[in-house]
């Protein structure tokens, strides 16, 4: 008895990942379905349902910013290809979708000036964060080799290698903690209300300096209260409602 009561439970562990993977399949094709249709309200509904639910790929916050741009909701639409862009940054049908969604939004923006940015751009366009990880891990497994043969051997071979490695892993390593300081001290945002307001302090008693418009993109420096304290890719400072934008 216990023995068939054991083998039961194992059963269905086995199959409670797979029903939920065939249930995630059957929404994906029928938010799919309501998109060509033409309901574009309802797939994305069902979009942001997976999402939920833990479905978090790349294709279904592609899909998702298709979704939103059909109902005219920039900022959404850009939030979700950039979401997708971090998961698959090499594809290039979502970098096109990027780059027609940056060119229809009203503030033009130019290249990041703060250095940790920049450097993270550098990668951002290249490798996933796991993908750099796994980069810097492989080229300090291959240093550390290297180093270990040139203890035992004195070889010049086995010198110039180490030396080329560790140039290697050195410029590796601050693209690396770029990335890391981007990500955790200046997280990516965008902004999803048409237009809002850009103070020059935490509350509306402050002084007006600017507007921004659905689709900018920002850096979020610290929060307080409902407010959050940002910066452009140009360096310039605000203070923004935390309501009219969403982290990447």
């Amino acid at each position: 008895m216990k023995t068939m009561l054991t083998l039961c439970l194992l059963l269905l562990i086995i199959a409670a990942p797979l029903a939920a993977q065939t249930s995630s399949h059957e929404v994906a094709e029928q938010a799919n379905a309501l998109y060509a249709a033409g309901d574009y309200e309802g797939a994305k509904d069902l979009y942001e349902t997976l999402i939920s639910n833990g479905v978090a790929q790349s294709a279904v916050y592609y899909n998702l910013g298709h979704a939103y741009l059909r109902l005219d909701d920039l900022g959404r639409g850009l939030l979700n290809y950039r979401r997708a862009h971090s998961l698959t940054p090499r594809d290039d049908e979502i970098r096109t979708a990027l780059a027609r969604a940056r060119a229809s939004r009203v503030d033009i923006e130019g290249d990041e000036t703060f250095p940790t940015d920049s450097l993270a751009a550098l990668t951002a366009s290249l490798l996933t964060i796991h993908e750099l990880n796994w980069l810097v891990l492989g080229l300090w497994v291959v240093f550390f080799g290297l180093g270990s043969i040139y203890v035992i051997q004195r070889s010049p071979v086995a010198r110039g290698m180490l030396v080329a490695v560790g140039a290697v892993l050195l410029f590796t390593l601050m693209l690396w903690l770029s990335r890391l300081h981007s990500s955790s001290f200046r997280p990516p945002a965008v902004v999803l209300a048409p237009v809002t307001p850009v103070m020059s302090g935490p509350g509306e008693a402050y002084l007006q300096i600017y507007e921004l418009h659905a689709a900018a993109e920002i850096h979020m420096l610290s929060e307080q209260g409902s407010w959050g304290h940002f910066a452009l890719p140009s360096g310039q400072e605000g203070w923004i409602q935390l309501q009219a934008v969403e982290k990447v």
